[in-house]
């Protein structure tokens, strides 16, 4: 299974080609399950749906998942600047975040509102993913693994003797190049995994990272993983 996150930047800069360059990265790989933060509006979604020509979607308030699973829709909430949207296929959930990116503490609240979902019922693989607007040092990225989460990107990174790479890179992408900020490459977009199941990673890989004539689809780069996994 090839699973994706990218947050692909709700701003006029070069929407148009960006969201071309966009739906053309989308379509080069074959993604099974792909979560988007920060989708402009619902037509914006419907284009893009539209486009790389996934059968199954939604959309909530900035957030979307597109699948060719028969995913169904099953939670969302918009609580505190923090937005989620939860999906399920078979004994598999899928929860797609973007965490308050101005404040810690809200974040947190954001997270505790998964878990009060997860307390309702959780599945026996359970997917988080998107854009935590947290690095992986902080104390949100260390509760989640000691619940037992697995961070994909870091897992498999580790397992080939690198470092996972950051997703809003200031020192490369051509978002950042003529804009002036104290702020340093970080990981914010984070795939998330708990599971009874044993599970192997194949691959995981930064997408969206070549420009075109200085463009490049977002100011995040997206990640995509290759999971085996029973689903």
């Amino acid at each position: 299974m090839k699973i994706c996150t990218f947050n692909i930047w709700n701003a006029d800069t070069n929407f148009n080609k960006r969201l071309e360059l966009l739906v053309k990265e989308i379509s080069n790989h074959s993604i099974d399950i792909l979560a988007l933060q920060e989708v402009k509006n619902e037509t914006t979604f419907n284009h893009i749906k539209t486009k790389t020509e996934f059968e199954y979607g939604f959309y909530y308030e900035g957030l979307a998942f597109l699948s060719n699973y028969e995913i169904k829709e099953y939670e969302k909430s918009n609580k505190d600047n923090n937005f989620i949207l939860r999906v399920v296929y078979k004994d598999s959930s899928f929860t797609n975040v973007h965490l308050d990116w101005k404040n810690k503490e809200t974040r947190v609240i954001g997270i505790d509102t998964y878990y009060d979902m997860l307390e309702k019922n959780a599945f026996e693989n359970e997917f988080l993913l998107g854009d935590f607007n947290n690095i992986p040092e902080d104390q949100l990225h260390f509760d989640l693994v000691m619940s037992d989460y697995t961070d994909i990107h870091q897992t498999y990174s580790h397992s080939i003797n690198e470092l996972p790479l950051p997703t809003l890179d200031m020192d490369n992408n051509p978002r950042w190049r003529n804009h002036k900020t104290d702020e340093v490459p970080c990981r914010f977009d984070w795939i998330m995994l708990n599971t009874i199941k044993d599970f192997n990673i194949n691959e995981v890989k930064l997408v969206g990272t070549e420009e075109v004539n200085g463009i490049t689809p977002s100011d995040h780069y997206g990640i995509i993983s290759d999971i085996d996994i029973d689903l």
